[in-house]
């Protein structure tokens, strides 16, 4: 395992990236998902606005949202009532694109994890124990526990339900 910095992330080898610092999760969380070709599946607490509600990250989300109708951006979060009160861009887009962007509040025994959890494709993923702090693990090439974290993410999905706090009242 290996600390990294910015300037030295191999995003082709399975080296996993140990981070410790908001800035480091925020520029993975950005790299991660500018690297997405099909998927982004996000388990989360609260959408935090700095990794969350950053342009580069919501660009990003932009250009894979219609980049296919293939595009699956499925978004797991526990928590919606501060971001449906302050504001989000990733709520905005995901009213403007609500074919691509899904997002779902997870049903009350997977509320109870305070993990978060992001899956790029088939392959990338960053994990961190408690969705509150900002030290975790990232691949950016590590199709063996990717599926093995979209195997808890499909279970989820399965019993969850769109968030009804994401409908947006047309009056």
């Amino acid at each position: 395992m290996m600390e990294s910095t910015g300037s030295n992330i191999n995003k082709s080898a399975i080296d996993l990236i140990e981070f410790t610092t908001r800035e480091l999760n925020r520029e993975l969380v950005a790299d991660m998902v500018q690297q997405a070709e099909q998927s982004i599946q996000l388990f989360t607490g609260s959408l935090d606005n700095s990794l969350y509600d950053q342009l580069p990250f919501i660009e990003a989300v932009s250009d894979l949202a219609i980049k296919s109708p293939k595009t699956r951006i499925q978004i797991l979060l526990r928590d919606s009532s501060v971001l449906i009160k302050k504001g989000h861009r990733l709520i905005e887009l995901s009213r403007r694109l609500t074919s691509s962007i899904h997002i779902h509040k997870p049903s009350i025994e997977d509320c109870q994890h305070i993990m978060e959890l992001l899956l790029i494709d088939q392959k990338a993923y960053l994990h961190k124990k408690h969705s509150d702090y900002y030290h975790g693990e990232a691949c950016f090439n590590n199709p063996g526990q990717t599926r093995e974290w979209q195997k808890q993410f499909t279970q989820m999905w399965d019993v969850s339900s769109p968030d009804p706090e994401m409908r947006r009242l047309h009056i």
